[in-house]
């Protein structure tokens, strides 16, 4: 399972808005104007919000989580929220079979875009986020999940590393390098992007 990730406000919608314009992502999504994000998988989001918030009843005990997290049969997802609390770490009680494409930003750039979005309860300091990734990146390496770094916004012109990347960590993945240049170049509006 490859799993689109970052802290947010980090260009990981621009990667899943790729890989569905692709046809590799087969769950439902959409594009939410208001916070200029999207492409969330609907069902890992809400499981994994309740990991993290504890915000859905259903949802808050561990093994209706684990039991949900066990369901799931996509080859792709993206939900930035692995990247925080103590998601990563329930995922990887049940299932060893992630890959990670992880986005990055300057953590005072991502502080501001969420503030500039009103999305105040998502804000959090540079050093919290610098917590969070070390707490990630512990996870993973410590776990011998795969994984690959890039950064926003430099990634929005460095198609062939992005490409190259994915086709590491998902190399059945059925995105031919041309094709996906051309699907690239129309999505990506380098003066649309919110900085």
């Amino acid at each position: 399972m490859l799993v689109i990730t970052g802290t947010g406000r980090s260009g990981t919608s621009i990667v899943a808005a790729w890989l569905k314009k692709c046809g590799v992502i087969k769950y439902d999504c959409e594009w939410i104007p208001q916070f200029n994000s999207g492409f969330d998988t609907p069902d890992v989001a809400r499981v994994n919000s309740a990991i993290w918030l504890g915000n859905d009843l259903p949802l808050q005990s561990i093994p209706a989580q684990t039991t949900a997290i066990k369901a799931f049969e996509y080859d792709i997802i993206k939900d930035p929220k692995f990247f925080y609390g103590n998601v990563l770490n329930t995922w990887l009680s049940v299932r060893q079979d992630m890959k990670f494409l992880i986005c990055l930003r300057k953590f005072s750039e991502v502080e501001k875009s969420r503030l500039n979005l009103s999305q105040l309860a998502m804000a959090r300091k540079p050093q919290e986020l610098e917590n969070d990734l070390g707490k990630f990146m512990n996870q993973l390496i410590f776990n011998n999940i795969p994984f690959e770094f890039i950064v926003f916004p430099k990634f929005t012109d460095q198609y062939e590393d992005v490409y190259n990347k994915i086709i590491k960590l998902y190399p059945t993945i059925d995105i031919n390098m041309e094709t996906g240049r051309k699907v690239w170049d129309n999505l990506i509006d380098t003066s649309k992007l919110h900085l």
